[in-house]
């Protein structure tokens, strides 16, 4: 995919932050999956994704990013099956 020398400047500028962010997740929610009978995997936005993202309009402006890193959640386990993460 073809996308403007802006974004892959300004996906490498962010991407150092988003991948502690994502450390930070994996270290903390992702034990707690574990520890509970969830199965769960997250994902860092790939820059051609973000491009078709910004190329349809759903994001208007850099500021409205929302969701560079994903999340997945499985629950496994027997009764509520509703997440529940108490910091």
């Amino acid at each position: 995919m073809i996308y403007p020398s802006i974004l892959e400047r300004r996906y490498q500028e962010y991407l150092p932050f988003v991948q502690e962010v994502a450390r930070r997740v994996k270290d903390t929610i992702l034990n707690f999956c574990e520890n509970n009978g969830y199965a769960a995997t997250y994902r860092i936005k790939t820059i051609e994704s973000l491009a078709e993202k910004i190329e349809t309009g759903r994001f208007k402006q850099w500021s409205d990013l929302d969701e560079l890193i994903t999340l997945y959640p499985n629950y496994f386990g027997n009764g509520d099956s509703a997440f529940k993460y108490d910091s």
